[in-house]
């Protein structure tokens, strides 16, 4: 399958790189993506990087990274074209290496969520549905919550909210029925704050522990599910929540008004 290099380096977004030379010596480069077109990266150089004695040749191999809040991207590319003063156009190569944070910030958070299981469980096929799913719901006007409930989005209503431990790369929570660990779901997380927004989620299962409640003589279940296709722009208002909810907390817990 195609990559889309475009989901992993975006315009504008800041990258270090090495480029290896003709004579076998190595330049350091720090610039940022001017362009990005198929597998085409125009990288604009910063400082000193672009102007060191040293000639920059089509062909050279090229080692590119960029970092976000939550994981370093890497992947190899060689020199396309002539340097054009601070302008070095790479074509990439090969598979994006994706080195998650492991100090993901998490947050044990209250909102509403739901999920299904596909019938189709290959993460390749379920792209495309993904991809519509999220062109609808960003279509769509906001979903209507009263006081992080959802009360209603589509065919979807009074969705009550529970505790979930969140952050932009998985998430964990209670369910009443066993699911087998590997098993990719289809999930619409909703965000209460700042704005209501969906979130459209293709996630795989971790681990499916049993909690038995021997008062009630049953179980549940504790789920951990890692998000295989989420858009980072989604990821992003993810982490805005987390952070804009560590400071709610903090401020109820200092008795500060609200």
């Amino acid at each position: 399958m195609a990559i889309n290099y475009a989901d992993y380096f975006k315009p504008d977004q800041q990258v270090k790189g090495v480029v290896t030379l003709t004579d076998g010596t190595f330049l350091t480069v720090n610039g940022q993506i001017k362009k990005m077109s198929k597998d085409l990266l125009t990288l604009e150089l910063f400082g000193t990087s672009s102007s060191r004695n040293q000639s920059v040749d089509v062909g050279n191999g090229v080692d590119l990274a960029i970092t976000t809040p939550w994981s370093t991207y890497r992947c190899k590319g060689v020199v396309a074209q002539d340097q054009q003063q601070r302008d070095i156009i790479v074509r990439l190569v090969g598979q994006v290496h994706d080195k998650q944070k492991r100090e993901y910030f998490r947050q044990d958070v209250v909102l509403s969520f739901s999920f299904s299981i596909p019938k189709q469980q290959t993460l390749a096929l379920l792209k495309a549905e993904w991809s519509v799913a999220r062109a609808t719901t960003r279509a769509l006007p906001s979903p209507d919550m009263k006081q992080g409930n959802l009360v209603k989005w589509q065919n979807m209503t009074n969705l009550d909210q529970m505790q979930v431990n969140l952050s932009a790369d998985g998430m964990s929570f209670l369910n009443a029925n066993y699911i087998a660990p590997k098993t990719l779901l289809f999930i619409y997380l909703f965000l209460p704050h700042p704005i209501p927004q969906v979130i459209p989620i293709v996630a795989e299962l971790l681990r499916c522990k049993e909690i038995p409640i021997t008062r009630l003589n049953k179980s549940n279940y504790s789920c951990a599910i890692q998000m295989r296709l989420i858009h980072e722009k989604d990821r992003e208002a993810i982490v805005s929540f987390l952070f804009a909810e560590q400071r709610r907390q903090r401020k109820i817990s200092e008795g500060v008004a609200l």
